[in-house]
């Protein structure tokens, strides 16, 4: 991609927000290497007030903070019509499936546990941010338009590559044909 281009492309802004100032530094180091644009708080209070000044694109929260822990902070995010859909992914050194389960009560995307690897948080946050824009494009279309998805498919013949007199591929195998095709046979494994 060009510079010119890569101009172009907004920068998706996070709000990183961690009590532990090292790893709040590696995240945020490392997020602005994928090129985010990070915002980061240390408590759940500043994190609120950083959200009502400028809102985020996302939240990456722990859930241990000092102030307003982060559970909180996504309920009080959750009572705002206007921050409500703001995706949240909670951090934490808990490895309780209970604590894991509170936060996706309250609506969170994601829930990682500590130690977090790098490439793992970019490639969650990459899907969560695909998975926004995607749910907008699709509440942004009118309700009767189709997408490429929504219609059937219809097979058009082919010519095969040698030019084979006309001969066409058969068309693809589908779920519909493996049903009703009998030649579908169990295979030992050695």
């Amino acid at each position: 991609m060009t510079a010119d281009a890569s101009a172009l492309v907004a920068k998706h802004k996070l709000l990183l927000v961690d009590a532990d100032p090292r790893s709040l530094r590696v995240l945020e180091v490392s997020l602005k290497k994928a090129g985010y644009d990070v915002v980061t708080s240390s408590d759940g209070l500043d994190a609120l007030s950083k959200i009502e000044a400028d809102p985020p694109d996302l939240v990456l929260s722990d859930t241990r903070l000092p102030g307003l822990d982060g559970y909180a902070l996504v309920r009080r995010m959750k009572e705002r019509v206007e921050w409500a859909t703001i995706p949240v992914v909670l951090l934490t050194s808990q490895k309780a499936i209970e604590d894991k389960i509170r936060g996706l009560e309250l609506g969170v995307e994601d829930y990682l546990t500590k130690p977090i690897f790098v490439r793992e948080l970019v490639a969650r946050v990459k899907m969560v941010l695909a998975r926004r824009t995607q749910e907008g494009i699709a509440a942004r279309a009118p309700s009767g338009a189709r997408t490429r998805f929504a219609r059937p498919r219809r097979h058009r013949p082919r010519a095969t590559r040698g030019g084979g007199g006309g001969k066409t591929d058969p068309p693809p195998f589908s779920a519909a044909t493996r049903q009703n095709d009998c030649r579908h046979f169990p295979v030992a494994l050695k």
